[in-house]
C-alpha cells in the first residue's frame, strides 16, 4: 500500500509539473483552496487521523513587510476524525476501550510570500473550535460507563503549499490542535 501511494504521488508530481504555467499561482483575494489531510502524531490520543481543510483568501496586502513581500489573509475551517483503542486487564476483567474524536475548527490563515516564488506559499494558521469525543467498551467487565464529551479546542500551525500546477498543491503543516504533522493536497477552485 505504501509503495502504491508513493508511486501515485510521484506520477501526480510528474504529470502536474508538465502543465505548470508561469502565472502567479499562490492564493490571493477571492481564491478558494480545499483539500484532504492525513494527520500524524498527537491526534487527541491517536497516532493518526483524517482531516479536511478549506480556505478562502479575503484580503490582500494585509501587512507591509517591505522588499516587495506580498501578504494576504484567509479564513476557513477544518474537520478531523481520529480513533484509537486501548486494551486493559484488571484482575479477572479484560476489555478494550475505543476512543473517537470529531473536531470542527474555524481558522484564520496569514500568508507572506517570503520566498518570492510563485510555486511556494508559506503560511501561519490559528484555529478555535470544538472537539466531540466518545468512548465505547467491549469486554468482560459488564456495564462500564462510556461517556461522550465535548469541549473547546484551539490550534496553531505553520504550513507550506507547493503548487505543482495552478490548481494543485502539496501541503505540509506542523503545529498543535489537529495533530503534530498534517500532510495532504489542496485544490485551488
Amino acid at each position: 500500500m505504501k509503495k502504491e501511494f508513493s508511486i501515485a504521488l510521484f506520477m501526480l508530481f510528474a504529470c502536474s509539473s508538465l502543465i505548470y504555467a508561469q502565472d502567479d499561482i499562490v492564493a490571493r483575494k477571492g481564491t478558494l483552496n480545499i483539500g484532504p489531510r492525513v494527520v500524524l502524531g498527537a491526534v487527541y490520543g491517536a497516532s493518526a487521523g483524517l482531516a479536511g481543510q478549506v480556505e478562502y483568501a479575503i484580503k490582500d496586502d494585509l501587512l507591509d513587510l517591505g522588499e516587495g513581500i506580498a501578504t494576504w489573509l484567509g479564513v476557513g475551517g477544518s474537520f478531523a476524525y481520529s480513533q484509537y483503542s486501548e486494551d486493559f486487564f484488571l484482575f479477572t476483567n479484560a476489555g478494550e476501550f475505543t476512543y473517537k474524536n470529531i473536531v470542527f475548527l474555524g481558522t484564520v490563515f496569514f500568508h507572506a510570500d517570503v520566498f518570492k516564488n510563485p510555486k511556494v506559499d508559506p503560511y501561519l494558521s490559528f484555529s478555535i473550535g470544538t472537539n466531540t469525543g466518545s468512548v465505547s467498551y467491549n469486554g468482560t467487565a459488564g456495564n462500564v460507563s462510556t461517556p461522550s464529551v465535548s469541549g473547546f479546542t484551539a490550534g496553531a500551525g505553520a504550513g507550506l503549499r507547493y503548487y505543482f500546477s495552478p490548481k494543485l498543491a502539496a501541503v505540509g503543516e506542523v503545529g498543535v490542535g489537529i495533530g503534530a504533522l498534517r500532510l495532504g493536497v489542496d485544490f485551488k477552485l
